[in-house]
C-alpha cells in the first residue's frame, strides 16, 4: 500500500542519516587524536623538562642533569612537531648540545669560528662546510647546529608571529653561508613580529654590536631598556666595557636595580667620577625607596644608602644616616649591627657600645661582637681622622 511505502523510504532515508553521521563522527574522532594525540604524547617529557630545569641539582652534576634536561626537550618536540614553542626550545638544546661537547675539545669559541667564517668568504656552503668539519674547527659536532636551524625553521613556520625564532635563525645564518646582510633581516622581521618586546630589540642591538656597530646599536638598546627590565643587567654588562658611566646616567632611566648593577660594572674600573655619581644617585634612590617601605625592608634600603655614602668618603654623612634611622627603627638589628660596627671601625667605642650590647643580647654566640665589646668596655676613644670628600648636596632630614 502507499502508506507502506511511504514508512519503508522514510526508514531508509534515517538509516542512511545515521550511516552517515556515524561516519562523521569516526572522522572527527580520527582527527581529534590525530591532533590531540601529538600533544598528550609530549606532555610527560615537556613535564620531566621543566622539572629538571628548575630543580637544584644535590648531586653537583651539572652537566649530567642538563644533559637529561636536553633529552627531555628533545623527547618532547619530536613527539608534538606541531608545536612552534617545542620546537624553539628543541632549537636551543641543539645549540646547548653542541657548546657542551664543543668546549671540551676545543679552543676556538663559536664567535671565532664565525667571525673567521665570514671574513674568509667561502665560495659556497659547501666549501665552508668542509672547513667547518676539519675536527680542530668543529667536526662531527656541527650536526647539532644543522638541527638547531631546521627546529627553528619549523617554528617560524608554524608561527611567523613569535619572533625568537628569527632571532636564532639570524645567529646561525653564518652556517648557510648566509651574507651578513641575511642576518640584519632576520633580525628585523623579529622586531617586525614583536615590536613591543625588548628582548628581540636587545638581541638586535647585540647583532649590531657584533659587526662593530656599537653607536648605531644604542638606540635599540635604549628601546630594550625601557621595555623590558629584564634586559637592563645585560645591557649594562654589553656597555659598560665601551663607554663611561655617564652614558648611562645621561642616556638611560636607571631606577634603583639599573643603578645597583651599574655599581657593579663601574666598581673596579677607572672611571672614578661617574662612579661616584653613580653611588649619589644610588643612595638617594635607596633613601627613597626607604620612606616608601615599612620596617626591615626600609631599614635595608637605609644601609645600603649608608654603603654608598662610606664608599664616597662622606664620613658624616655615612654616620648620621644611621643615627637617625635609629630613631625610626629602633628594633632594626641590621640597622644596629651596622651601626654599632660603624663607630667602632672608627674608634668611637663608647658611642658603639650600646648597639653592640643590643645586638649581643639578640645574637649573643656571635663571637665578633663578644670581641669587640671587650674591646669597647676597654678602650678609650681613638677617632679616625678621615679626609672627606666635597659636599655631595645630599642631607638626612
Amino acid at each position: 500500500p502507499p502508506r507502506a511505502s511511504v514508512v519503508l523510504s522514510t526508514s531508509r532515508v534515517g538509516r542512511v542519516a545515521w550511516g552517515m553521521m556515524l561516519v562523521a563522527v569516526i572522522a572527527g574522532l580520527g582527527w581529534g587524536v590525530q591532533v590531540k594525540w601529538p600533544e598528550v604524547a609530549a606532555e610527560p617529557h615537556f613535564h620531566e623538562y621543566k622539572r629538571l630545569a628548575n630543580a637544584k641539582n644535590s648531586d653537583g652534576d651539572e652537566l649530567s642533569s642538563t644533559n637529561f634536561e636536553i633529552a627531555a626537550i628533545l623527547r618532547a618536540a619530536q613527539a608534538n612537531p606541531h608545536d612552534p614553542l617545542l620546537q624553539q626550545r628543541a632549537g636551543r638544546a641543539h645549540v646547548r648540545t653542541f657548546l657542551l661537547l664543543h668546549e671540551k675539545d676545543h679552543d676556538l669559541q663559536m664567535e671565532d669560528i664565525r667571525q673567521a667564517a665570514i671574513s674568509s668568504k667561502y665560495a659556497d656552503r659547501q666549501a665552508l662546510n668542509a672547513w667547518l668539519d676539519i675536527p680542530g674547527v668543529m667536526g662531527e659536532n656541527r650536526r647539532h647546529l644543522n638541527r638547531a636551524q631546521a627546529a627553528f625553521l619549523r617554528a617560524m613556520r608554524l608561527c611567523p608571529l613569535e619572533s625568537r625564532p628569527y632571532i636564532e635563525s639570524a645567529k646561525l645564518a653564518w652556517l648557510s653561508n648566509a651574507p651578513v646582510e641575511m642576518e640584519k633581516r632576520l633580525m628585523q622581521q623579529a622586531l617586525t613580529a614583536r615590536p613591543y618586546d625588548g628582548l628581540s630589540w636587545m638581541e638586535y642591538a647585540h647583532s649590531l654590536v657584533n659587526v662593530g656597530m656599537t653607536n648605531e646599536a644604542v638606540s635599540s638598546y635604549q628601546k630594550a631598556f625601557i621595555m623590558d627590565p629584564r634586559c637592563r643587567g645585560s645591557i649594562i654588562f654589553d656597555l659598560s666595557p665601551h663607554y663611561p658611566a655617564s652614558f648611562f646616567l645621561s642616556m638611560f632611566d636607571m631606577d634603583r636595580h639599573s643603578l645597583t648593577e651599574l655599581r657593579k660594572a663601574y666598581a673596579r674600573t677607572n672611571d672614578i667620577r661617574g662612579y661616584q655619581s653613580i653611588l649619589k644617585q644610588l643612595a638617594k634612590s635607596e633613601l627613597d625607596a626607604a620612606l616608601r617601605s615599612s620596617g626591615e625592608a626600609s631599614a635595608s634600603h637605609i644601609v645600603t644608602a649608608h654603603g654608598c655614602f662610606a664608599e664616597m668618603g662622606d664620613v658624616e654623612l655615612a654616620t648620621s644616616i644611621l643615627q637617625k634611622a635609629i630613631k625610626r627603627h629602633g628594633n632594626s638589628y641590621n640597622l644596629r649591627y651596622n651601626l654599632g660596627n660603624w663607630l667602632y671601625d672608627h674608634g668611637r667605642y663608647a658611642d658603639a657600645l650600646p648597639h653592640l650590647e643590643w645586638c649581643h643580647r639578640r645574637r649573643p654566640d656571635n663571637q665578633t661582637l663578644i670581641t669587640r665589646i671587650e674591646t669597647a668596655v676597654t678602650t678609650s676613644d681613638q677617632p679616625i681622622q678621615m679626609a672627606e670628600k666635597p659636599d655631595n648636596g645630599l642631607r638626612i632630614h
